[in-house]
C-alpha cells in the first residue's frame, strides 16, 4: 500500500462503512427475496391452469323455492349479460352453451371397461377459457369422435366413492383417456351415434365439456330450439379486490365460486405484500447509501486541508477519488454477493417446502437483478465521490 493510500485509509470512516454494508445487506436480501418469490408465485395464481386459482369464475343464478316452479328465473337475459360486461371489474364474459338434446353414454361391446350406461349433459365454452392443454379439442360436422373434458373431481368421486362401493376397479387419468365410449344423442324424433374420448381433465370448470362447434351443430339438428338462453356464464375478473364485486353479485342474485374469489383475493393481498416489501427494501438501500455518502462528504470536508495539499502536490481528483471508489465498490459488490448467496439458500428451502406442500415448481433466477443493483449503486457512489472531491478542492 502506498503512502497516499495509507493516508487515505486512516481518514476512512470504517464504522460507518461497516454499518453501510450491514444495512445494504438487509435491504438487498429483502428486495431480492421478495421479487424472487413474486416471480415464482405469479404463474401459479394467474397462469393458465395455475394450481392456486385464477381470475376466471363461473356465474349462475341463485335457485330459490319459487324458481323450482318457474325455471325462467335461472336464465341470463341479453341485457343482464351486457350489463355484466360493462362493469369495471369485468374483463370478459362468455356464456356456456348447454346441450338441448338427450345424451346417453355407454361402454362399447369390445371395450375392456366394465359395462355401464348413463345419461349425460354436455356444455360448450370458447376454447380460450380451457385450463387443459390438448391438441384434440376440435370437431366439425361429419366427425364421428367427440373430444370430452371432464372435471378432475368426477374421476376422484368415481375412484374413491362409486368404484369402492360397487367393487369396481379404479382408473387413472392416462388409462381412461385410452378408451372410447359410445355416445348417443337424440331429439326432434331422430338420433345419432358417436364415439366419445376423454381429451383431458379440468381443475377449474365443473362441467362435462365438448367443443362449442359440436353443441351448436347438435342443438340446431336435435335440440329444443325454443330454449336458447344461457344458464351459466364464464367471467374474467380484472380485480378480485374490487369493493363492488361481491355487492353486485348479491344485488343481482348471482352465485359464483367463492373459493376462486377467495383465492384471487389471496393473490391480490400477496401482491400488495410483495410491493410493500419491495418499496421498504428500496428505502432501506437508499437510506444506507445516503448515510454512507453523507459520511464520506463529512470526512472530505473535515480533512479539506489534506485533500487541498494532495491536489497541490499533483494528485488529480480522479486519483484521489479512485481509492474511495475501489473501497466503496468492493464493499458494495461483496455485500451484494453475500446477499445473493443468502437469498439462494433461503429460496431453496422455501422451494422445497412449497413443492412438498402444494407441488409448486419454483425456479426463478435473480442474478440479473443483483447485477443491475450493483451497477446502479456503483455508478451513484462513484459519481458522488468524484463530485465531492472536486467540490472540496474547488473551494480551496
Amino acid at each position: 500500500m502506498s503512502k497516499l493510500h495509507r493516508l487515505q485509509y486512516q481518514m476512512l470512516p470504517l464504522k460507518q462503512l461497516f454499518g453501510y454494508a450491514a444495512i445494504l445487506l438487509v435491504g438487498s436480501i429483502i428486495i431480492l427475496l421478495s421479487l424472487q418469490l413474486y416471480l415464482d408465485l405469479k404463474p401459479q395464481f394467474t397462469g393458465k391452469g395455475g394450481v392456486l386459482g385464477n381470475r376466471v369464475m363461473v356465474a349462475s343464478k341463485k335457485v330459490s323455492m319459487f324458481k323450482t316452479m318457474d325455471k325462467s328465473g335461472i336464465y341470463f337475459r341479453e341485457s343482464e349479460i351486457k350489463n355484466l360486461k360493462q362493469q369495471p371489474f369485468t374483463a370478459d364474459v362468455a356464456a356456456f352453451l348447454p346441450a338441448q338434446f338427450e345424451i346417453g353414454a355407454s361402454t362399447k361391446s369390445d371395450s375392456q371397461v366394465p359395462g355401464f350406461y348413463t345419461d349425460l349433459f354436455f356444455e360448450g365454452i370458447p376454447e380460450k377459457y380451457l385450463d387443459v392443454e390438448t391438441d384434440k379439442w376440435n370437431w366439425k360436422p361429419g366427425t364421428d369422435e367427440i373430444p370430452i373434458i371432464l372435471p378432475r373431481s368426477y374421476l376422484k368421486l368415481y375412484n374413491f366413492g362409486f368404484a369402492e362401493s360397487q367393487d369396481l376397479p379404479v382408473v387413472s387419468e392416462n388409462t381412461i383417456q385410452q378408451f372410447s365410449f359410445a355416445i348417443k344423442i337424440s331429439g326432434q324424433g331422430k338420433s345419432k351415434d358417436f364415439s366419445g374420448r376423454i381429451a383431458g381433465f379440468s381443475d377449474q370448470l365443473n362441467s362435462i365439456l365438448v367443443p362449442a362447434s359440436f353443441i351448436k351443430w347438435a342443438n340446431q339438428n336435435y335440440g329444443n330450439k325454443e330454449q336458447n338462453r344461457p344458464t351459466r356464464l364464464l367471467m374474467q375478473i380484472k380485480n378480485p379486490d374490487d369493493p363492488d364485486l361481491a355487492g353486485y353479485f348479491q344485488k343481482n342474485n348471482i352465485e359464483v365460486d367463492k373459493n376462486t374469489l377467495e383465492q384471487n383475493k389471496v393473490w391480490s393481498f400477496l401482491r400488495l405484500v410483495f410491493v410493500f416489501l419491495f418499496v421498504i427494501a428500496c428505502i432501506i438501500i437508499a437510506l444506507a447509501c445516503i448515510a454512507m455518502l453523507l459520511g464520506l462528504n463529512l470526512m472530505f470536508f473535515k480533512n479539506k486541508a489534506v485533500f487541498n495539499n494532495l491536489n497541490l502536490l499533483g494528485f488529480t481528483n480522479k486519483k484521489i477519488g479512485g481509492f474511495y471508489q475501489v473501497i466503496m465498490g468492493g464493499t458494495l459488490i461483496f455485500t451484494l454477493i453475500i446477499a445473493w448467496i443468502i437469498c439462494e439458500f433461503v429460496h431453496e428451502r422455501i422451494r422445497e417446502a412449497l413443492h412438498d406442500t402444494f407441488r409448486l415448481s419454483l425456479g426463478s433466477d435473480l442474478s440479473w437483478l443483483t447485477l443491475i443493483l450493483a451497477v446502479v449503486l456503483l455508478l451513484v457512489t462513484s459519481l458522488t465521490i468524484v463530485r465531492s472531491i472536486k467540490k472540496v478542492n474547488r473551494e480551496a
